[in-house]
Order: structure tokens, then C-alpha cells, then sequence
């Protein structure tokens, strides 16, 4: 796993290399000192995937319950998390799908698809931005 800036990781991560997480805005490259991702408890990161800075993946739908449990998201393969996007408990991000940035993702996010806006919406991944 490559980190950038100063991330928050819980506990029982699963990562399959290479994941990017924290990547950070154009003024903070070359630095170490600007906020990255926060990872609750219980995610799941696949292979490929990056998350930009300021993203948080949460465990706690109900917080600070646990309830119904503790389950983190899951992030699939080659899927692009852009910054300051939260993603909530146990929604699953499709393989090569998208998240723009400030996005609150409250459902599941098919594969090669893009989640827009708060709360957000599902829209065809722009073309560009198919990897």
C-alpha cells in the first residue's frame, strides 16, 4: 500500500496491493504534512484502487451504536475515490466505478459507474475516465 499525508487506518484493513490511498491535491505533492484518508474499522480495499485526500470510509451507520454492526465499505478493483468523498458503511464501489470528489455515497456503486453529488446519484462514467 502506498500512503501519502497523514492517514487514519482502523483496524482489520484488507488491502490488495497496489492501492494509493491519501493521494494528494497538486499544492501538496512532494509533501508529507496534509491530511489523507481515514479508514474506519472492517474495509476493504482492492487491488488497483486509489483514494484522493481527505476521503473517509466509515464503519457505523448509526454511530456511536454499532449497530446493526461495525462494517466498513468496499472499495473493489482499479476504483477511483475522489477527494473529500464519504463513503458509508457496507456500500460496495464496483470494480474501475468512480466517486467525485465531496460525494456522500449511501449506495452501492455498480461496476464502471460514477457516483455525483450529496447524497449521490449514480452516471455513466465519463469515457476519459475509463482505465
Amino acid at each position: 500500500m502506498i500512503e501519502y499525508g497523514i492517514n487514519t487506518i482502523g483496524k482489520s484493513l484488507t488491502a490488495f496491493d497496489p492501492v494509493t490511498i491519501g493521494f494528494p491535491s497538486r499544492e501538496y505533492i512532494g509533501r508529507t504534512d496534509h491530511p489523507g484518508t481515514i479508514l474506519e474499522d472492517n474495509v476493504t480495499l482492492r487491488s488497483g484502487s486509489i483514494l484522493y485526500a481527505h476521503v473517509t470510509l466509515t464503519n457505523d451507520r448509526y454511530p456511536p451504536s454499532g449497530k446493526p454492526r461495525l462494517e466498513g465499505p468496499i472499495i473493489g478493483d482499479y476504483a477511483a475515490i475522489g477527494a473529500a468523498a464519504v463513503i458509508l458503511p457496507g456500500v460496495s464501489i464496483g470494480r474501475g466505478a468512480a466517486v467525485a470528489a465531496g460525494s456522500v455515497v449511501t449506495h452501492d456503486v455498480p461496476a464502471g459507474m460514477m457516483a455525483v453529488g450529496s447524497p449521490a446519484r449514480i452516471r455513466p462514467l465519463p469515457e476519459e475516465m475509463k482505465r
